[in-house]
């Protein structure tokens, strides 16, 4: 097949306009720029049909022969064409005459620039399979404006729960059924089964291979299914995943903790399983798993402020509160009040410089510890006591230097204040003078 296309362009009367060369490889657009310059009918204006009717939509390796027929659009659809053509276009037709919401290639160019066109077309084309999947390939959610009949056409919701997994919530009920079809929507978004038809959540296999597939998907469950020891494992090893606002959001094993039964939240095994997942399903654990040092160092040395929902003891405890801070240093606010004085322990949280914001007094006017916290980020000095002004009179260090122009600046701003307050009181004493007298 030659690269090459000798074409010869006809009117619909079938006499000759002309004739044009154009790469087999060129897009459409590039063999209608051809006709515009010998025709003078521009490119939004024109429709090229070949022998069989059929018009050229994108590529010119759907032309079959060398003869085409040159069309001319009405001038209402060329106009919306081109609109919908332009960058940025948001291929809004809600404004649209009922004409152009009933015009096929007007609805396909729509509902490829803009999620919520397809609600705007015509009942016919709500219906038009083409027009539907078009839609449904850009957004998923487009499917709630398809007909009845296409709701229910397999493949069609496929490419539906394929791109957004909530829109099984349109797909027709025989659908929620479908196990190839939810585990689709899953593998997309974790929300997706609580659309899927009770009986698949009730179905313990069924189950299984949900939260193997999502995680997340144990939280719409049937509830005796999340007092199961095998399916609560599952969804704790499988991380889920949801979509908020556009971001695919994971969610771990602390979240399917949460889910399960009081007696599974009990269960030590699964328990250190979800912890060492996401130290935040401590949260969930039983009070008497949270008294045990094991299960809360597991949970603190993966998410440091995992600390918080340790028992009162844990929170006192060198070891444990140790084990936090190297992994967070801000989860030195859940320590007891003893540790926030501890030098060492302390110096080691406030290399997260916003930590010195929950050691003691103390430690807050100290020289080493407020160098500690600026070295990770000089907004700490916010957090320092006002006694460590004091201490930086005689700069030893290029810390030292920045801290010393820091706490300047600070007087400063104090100095303002302490002058805008005096002159506010003053004004206010006049203002009462004058109307007395």
């Amino acid at each position: 097949m030659s690269d090459e296309l000798q074409l010869l362009i006809r009117h619909l009367s079938g006499d000759e306009l002309c004739r044009v060369s154009v790469g087999r490889e060129q897009p459409v657009e590039a063999l209608k720029a051809q006709v515009a310059q010998l025709t003078g009918l521009p490119v939004e204006h024109q429709r090229l049909l070949d022998v069989s009717g059929r018009e050229l939509q994108r590529s010119l390796e759907e032309v079959s022969s060398d003869e085409l027929t040159l069309l001319r659009r009405p001038e209402e659809q060329a106009k919306w064409l081109a609109q919908l053509a332009e960058a940025g276009s948001s291929g809004d037709l809600s404004k649209a005459p009922d004409e152009i919401r009933e015009d096929r290639e007007v609805l396909l160019a729509a509902v490829s620039a803009d999620d919520d066109a397809l609600q705007w077309a015509s009942t016919d084309l709500q219906g038009d399979r083409a027009v539907v999947l078009a839609a449904v390939r850009r957004c998923g959610f487009a499917l709630a404006c398809a007909a009845g009949t296409l709701q229910a056409d397999r493949s069609l919701v496929l490419a539906a729960v394929q791109r957004h997994g909530l829109a099984l919530e349109f797909a027709d009920t025989w659908l929620r059924a479908d196990e190839e079809v939810v585990l689709t929507a899953l593998e997309q978004d974790g929300n997706a089964f609580q659309f899927a038809d009770v009986r698949l959540r009730s179905d313990r296999t069924f189950v299984l291979r949900a939260v193997r597939c999502n995680g997340y998907a144990l939280t719409y469950a049937q509830p005796e299914l999340r007092n199961d020891r095998e399916i609560v494992m599952a969804a704790i090893e499988r991380n889920g995943w949801i979509w908020d606002n556009g971001l695919r959001v994971s969610q771990f094993g602390g979240w399917a903790l949460q889910c399960a039964s009081e007696a599974l939240q009990a269960d030590r095994e699964l328990v250190l399983a979800a912890v060492q997942q996401d130290g935040a399903a401590l949260a969930f654990a039983s009070e008497e798993l949270r008294e045990e040092k094991e299960v809360v160092l597991q949970a603190v040395h993966q998410t440091g402020s995992a600390l918080a929902f340790a028992a009162p003891a844990l929170k006192a405890d060198r070891e444990v509160v140790w084990a936090a801070v190297q992994e967070s240093g801000l989860a030195l606010e859940h320590a007891a009040d003893e540790l926030r004085d501890d030098e060492d322990l302390v110096f080691v949280a406030v290399a997260t410089g916003a930590a010195l914001r929950f050691a003691s007094p103390r430690l807050r006017a100290q020289r080493r510890m407020v160098c500690q916290a600026l070295r990770a980020d000089e907004a700490a000095l916010a957090w320092a006591s006002e006694v460590v002004e004091e201490l930086f009179k005689y700069p030893e260090s290029s810390i030292d230097g920045m801290v010393e122009q820091r706490v300047e600046e600070l007087q400063q701003y104090r100095r303002q204040v302490e002058r805008n307050q005096r002159l506010a009181s003053e004004g206010i004493e006049q203002s009462k003078a004058v109307s007395v007298a």
